[in-house]
């Protein structure tokens, strides 16, 4: 019996109906693989809402805040490596904020959840100890400027300060972000421009919105140079609402 052999014909063919499937299913794949790290967003996401419960009840229902010129030691307490800064700028919070979290939530324990679906450092090293010289990998989710500063910051009138917020003063617990995933990593170039972002909202739950849908910022009156942002920059701060 003769063997049957491919011939060049026949390959090209298999080929051709290979590529073509996979040209069909690699978008299907791709919307996968986002669809599972936006539920890890979430959960993380959760996580940190439960974080930021337990300190509100430690601290006397006030979010997290730093005095400006404070001083931040980026890394958990008894550890020899880390970075250490001190900064007027008290909007700088948005990303220093674990810093106030070591008693709430050890960083050993949670940090990596913290930095989202960014990948972790190689060599042994731990996210805070960053590349070695001084420069820490900074979570991924980032807590809103409006939990900083007084509501007037946003507002036409009034005294526009820095200063704690307490979890009364939010208006609308269900519509106004804490914190929201402000890298999106996982994010494939192709699904950026129409992607939902992970916002945590002040009533604790988690949700996936389209920055289009979200209210319009304005110019924090206090920083007007560095222009108006969404979830940072809400009208009336903590009393105005995100969606």
């Amino acid at each position: 019996m003769r063997r049957h052999a491919f011939t060049l014909i026949e390959l090209l063919v298999v080929i051709g109906v290979v590529a073509v499937l996979l040209g069909i299913l690699a978008p299907s794949l791709a919307r996968l693989r986002v669809s599972a790290y936006e539920s890890k967003t979430l959960a993380q996401l959760r996580d940190l809402g439960v974080t930021i419960e337990i300190y509100l009840q430690s601290s006397r229902d006030t979010y997290p805040w730093r005095t400006p010129g404070e001083p931040y030691f980026f890394a958990p307490p008894g550890t020899m490596t880390g970075s250490i800064s001190t900064s007027d700028d008290p909007w700088a919070l948005r990303y220093l904020w674990p810093v106030l979290m070591h008693q709430t939530a050890p960083w050993s324990e949670h940090y990596l959840s913290w930095m989202g679906s960014r990948p972790s450092l190689g060599d042994n090293r731990l996210p805070w100890q960053g590349d070695g010289v001084g420069s820490p990998q900074y979570p991924a989710y980032e807590y809103s400027n409006s939990f900083v500063g007084d509501p007037s910051c946003w507002m036409p009138s009034g005294r526009a300060i820095v200063r704690p917020i307490r979890q009364p003063s939010v208006r609308f617990p269900s519509a106004k972000v804490l914190m929201f995933d402000a890298s999106r990593s996982y994010l494939p170039i192709a699904f950026l421009e129409d992607a939902r972002r992970g916002v945590l909202l002040a009533d604790g739950s988690a949700a996936l919105h389209h920055d289009s849908d979200a209210t319009s910022p304005v110019e924090n009156r206090l920083r007007p140079s560095f222009g108006a942002s969404i979830y940072h920059d809400t009208q009336a701060g903590v009393l105005g609402r995100d969606f």
